[in-house]
């Protein structure tokens, strides 16, 4: 829970700093135009993924498959969200896009 309130910080300074990053091509927020949306979607389904892992053990009750497994998916969504974001907004110093 830590790293996710770790990474919930991250997300909103570099979500404020992405309008200032930019090669001589192109703008790194123009790379990702839906950032923010996608990094809320993330947010949402890793915290929804612990919570299936932790619920359960703040009850004092044995997890059941099904959630942990439901709770892998979410966070394995969440992951992948954040892989595209990652790599949508790799930029190479002068690289022409589109010709």
């Amino acid at each position: 829970m830590l790293a996710l309130l770790v990474s919930v910080a991250v997300i909103v300074l570099q979500g404020m700093s992405l309008a200032t990053i930019h090669s001589s091509v192109q703008q790194a927020s123009a790379l990702v135009p839906d950032y923010a949306s996608l990094q809320v979607w993330r947010v949402v389904l890793l915290a929804a993924g612990l919570g299936c892992w932790i619920c359960p053990l703040v009850r004092r009750k044995e997890p059941h498959v099904a959630g942990l497994l439901l709770g892998l998916l979410l966070v394995l969504g969440g992951e992948i969200i954040g892989r595209g974001l990652f790599y949508g907004l790799h930029m190479t110093v002068g690289m022409a896009v589109a010709g």
